[in-house]
């Protein structure tokens, strides 16, 4: 994707389940200790550089969250820890506090509603 400005995006999608927390028990609290990081896969950034990509932003669906921060904060080995996710993919994964975070606001879709059935 293309701002009208030239800035150009790598959009990655990810569930919040692959935002990495290390060896807390939830997201909130691995952001309170610092441990919270979030990743993208390693062969993404090797090919970004061809599509001439200065942001990276990860979309976060179910927190309706989306993540910016430059592309070279991924080249920076100070920054980054490269760790496999539970499918066995390679991720280099930044601190949560290097991301500049938005929140989308509601959901839109409808949510489904369950009936209460009396039976008689």
């Amino acid at each position: 994707m293309e701002t009208p400005s030239g800035t150009r995006f790598l959009i990655v999608e990810q569930k919040g389940r692959d935002i990495w927390r290390g060896r807390s028990k939830s997201i909130a609290e691995a952001i309170e200790r610092g441990e919270a990081g979030i990743g993208v896969d390693r062969e993404l950034l090797r090919r970004a550089p061809q599509h001439n990509v200065s942001v990276v932003m990860v979309v976060v669906e179910e927190q309706r969250r989306i993540f910016l921060t430059p592309i070279d904060d991924f080249d920076d080995a100070e920054l980054y820890r490269t760790k496999a996710d539970y499918r066995g993919r390679a991720h280099r994964v930044l601190p949560y506090t290097r991301y500049t975070n938005k929140f989308l606001g509601p959901s839109l879709r409808k949510r489904k509603r369950t009936a209460n059935k009396v039976e008689c």
